[in-house]
């Protein structure tokens, strides 16, 4: 027998058509198989998911409520037939999760909390500008050499990290001068080394007093990273410094 819409449907279970609510109107034929249901070892899987769907009882059609189906996995409910298009029941299976813990990361901001994931190497120090104060979040004075020249800032992480985001900031308020920095890492705790990138930058106070430096990568399995600063390409007494350096 072939079935032309719901009212045959209807009839072959039994109901009558007045007992489907005025919001089923589907166009065209219910999306069943050909075929006779029963309740042996070769019974319609398609057929019963079917019928399942319209909650196929002795009292009539009903929507099944939030809970878990046959595999134990929770299903959400559904609530109407707006689901419903082109003779189609669209019975998705979802389930809330909870998130999976980040790495160590800062507070609310999802950079790395350097504090926490790495040991700082450095050559020199202002001890008015400790080289922490380049890695926490907020105003502050950022890092400073105790004395001129080229100086190495260094991260030894504990455990390999990806990092996709590299920020840098600088400031000079005092003297005019060209600074060059070169980033790089390392994949086996410094054995080897890789450029990721050398960039010069004229500071020229009071019209030119900061550089920032933002730079998108996708680099995994780092051990090290190493920040090589130049205060001045023309030497001197400048000293490097630094206002902040974040990853993420």
């Amino acid at each position: 027998m072939k079935l032309a819409g719901p009212i045959k449907f209807a009839a072959m279970l039994g109901w009558r058509a007045s007992r489907f609510p005025e919001s089923w109107k589907f166009q065209g034929s219910l999306p069943i198989s050909a075929g006779r249901r029963n309740d042996g070892p070769k019974r319609n899987p398609f057929l019963s998911h079917r019928l399942s769907a319209f909650g196929v009882g002795s009292s009539g059609p009903s929507f099944p409520q939030s809970g878990e189906n046959n595999t134990g996995n929770r299903v959400s409910s559904i609530h109407n037939l707006q689901s419903c298009t082109g003779g189609k029941i669209v019975c998705m299976r979802k389930r809330l999760i909870t998130p999976t813990a980040e790495t160590v990361r800062s507070r609310g901001e999802g950079w790395l909390d350097v504090e926490r994931a790495a040991i700082v190497e450095f050559t020199s120090e202002d001890k008015d500008y400790p080289v922490e104060s380049a890695f926490v979040s907020g105003q502050t004075r950022g890092w400073r050499a105790a004395a001129p020249g080229s100086q190495t800032i260094r991260l030894v992480f504990d455990q390999p990290q990806r990092l996709k985001h590299i920020s840098l900031v600088f400031e000079e308020s005092e003297t005019a001068r060209t600074q060059e920095f070169v980033l790089r890492w390392s994949p086996d705790g410094g054995s080897s080394s890789k450029e990721i990138v050398r960039q010069q930058w004229n500071f020229s106070p009071p019209e030119t007093t900061r550089e920032v430096e933002e730079y998108q990568v996708e680099l995994s399995n780092v051990t090290v990273l190493e920040l090589v600063i130049v205060p001045n390409m023309n030497g001197g007494a400048a000293r490097s410094s630094l206002k902040s350096l974040r990853l993420s």
